[in-house]
């Protein structure tokens, strides 16, 4: 085959891609494909609303907008703030947990700050030692971690992977919606789109996220027992521990006190999973070992329904088939198992003795690592890029 002549980049012609100016969003992501956008102070609208198409209305107190949606069975899923600086695009999200007064912290950040804090007078030891490091170095101390720090930290990524999973799927509801409304097609008409791969990808994503977290926490459990050599995941924990192996670990009297761990019926001292944990475990397995989500032709396919017609209010629906063979909305189930999920581990987190505070950064703690040799960049040599943390002059 002959060589191809050198080709450079046409000059001829060039077309800035566009960048959002500096600005900021706040919302509240309720099911069913709706939500609340904060104009100002106390002034809410919804969207979408059908008025001859897709529209935003208000304004509305968060007072009224809550018991407008809530009265029609709509449940709140998560605050959700978008952010541009300069053009860069940042997010949070931070779920809604029923029991909780305090929804601003994430139960990823709480479990983030567990390992940083874990982590910080290892690693602030460690580079002491250290004239000059490099950022090799700082790799290899940072990655260094104890078994149970490298859990925590698991459990903080597995957690927000399910966050931008349901992020994801209300997104697409959301979008669907506002897409059905643009066509007046608000009667019950299953529709079905080529976005509908993502909506498959993230369902499976989600409950692949939820069994990790799952597994990550019995193997913490197995760490802080002095077994987590040989116990990776929640079906070994079951299998090879016994009610006297675990004595007083709090987080395994929580689980026996939640109902998610039990004695066999058949014996006094072997494991079993029981109640949501269960439940969610057959539910994981069918869809990672038996088929994935949308492999049903009811699945294939979504439509919307009236909640306040004269008001314009619809919801959007994507039907589930469980593996009892019952039928439910999928972002429904999904957020069943989220809440339950985040519920769990913030309580888990609450009960297991760790350092749960926000970690604060000194002068002491920054390291200066030279890029090129004219360009320094500070580095921070804790392990927050993945933690709510902040900076204090020492």
């Amino acid at each position: 085959m002959a060589e191809l002549p050198k080709f450079d980049v046409p000059q001829a012609y060039t077309q800035r891609l566009r960048r959002e100016s500096d600005g900021n969003a706040f919302f509240i992501v309720f099911d069913g494909g709706l939500r609340a956008n904060q104009a100002a102070d106390d002034a809410w609208f919804v969207e979408p609303v059908f008025d001859q198409g897709p529209t935003a209305k208000g304004v509305m107190s968060f007072r009224h907008m809550r018991v407008l949606l809530e009265q029609h069975g709509l449940s709140a899923i998560a605050f959700h703030n978008v952010s541009w600086f300069d053009g860069a695009y940042s997010g949070g999200w931070s779920p809604i947990v029923p029991g909780r007064t305090n929804h601003m912290i994430a139960p990823s950040d709480v479990w983030s700050q567990i390992a940083a804090n874990l982590s910080k007078d290892r690693i602030a030891s460690e580079l002491r030692d250290i004239e000059n490091p490099n950022r090799e170095d700082i790799a290899r101390i940072v990655d260094a971690r104890s078994e149970e720090e490298r859990l925590a930290r698991s459990i903080s990524l597995s957690l927000r992977n399910m966050d931008s999973n349901i992020e994801h799927v209300a997104d697409f509801y959301h979008e669907q919606l506002s897409n059905l409304m643009h066509v007046s097609q608000l009667d019950g008409q299953h529709v079905g789109t080529m976005p509908d791969q993502m909506l498959y990808a993230q369902v499976q994503a989600f409950y692949m996220h939820l069994g990790a977290a799952r597994d990550y926490l019995a193997a913490l459990i197995a760490a802080r027992i002095g077994r987590g050599d040989k116990i990776n995941a929640m079906n070994k924990l079951v299998e090879k521990l016994r009610i006297e192996d675990l004595g007083d670990d709090n987080l395994f009297k929580f689980l026996v006190a939640k109902g998610y761990l039990r004695k066999k019926d058949e014996s006094h001292i072997k494991l079993e999973t029981a109640g949501w944990l269960a439940e969610m475990t057959v539910l994981r397995n069918t869809l990672i070992h038996h088929r994935p989500y949308g492999d049903r032709f009811i699945e294939t396919s979504g439509f919307a329904s009236t909640i306040d017609a004269a008001g314009g209010l619809y919801r959007y629906h994507r039907l589930f088939i469980g593996p009892d063979g019952t039928k439910g909305d999928v972002l429904d189930v999904m957020l069943s198992h989220y809440r339950n999920a985040c519920s769990l581990l913030l309580e888990c987190a609450d009960r297991s003795g760790y350092d749960l505070s926000v970690l604060t950064l000194t002068d002491a703690d920054l390291v200066f690592e030279e890029i090129s040799p004219t360009t320094p960049q500070i580095r921070m040599t804790d392990v927050c890029s993945n933690s709510s943390c902040h900076t204090d002059k020492a």
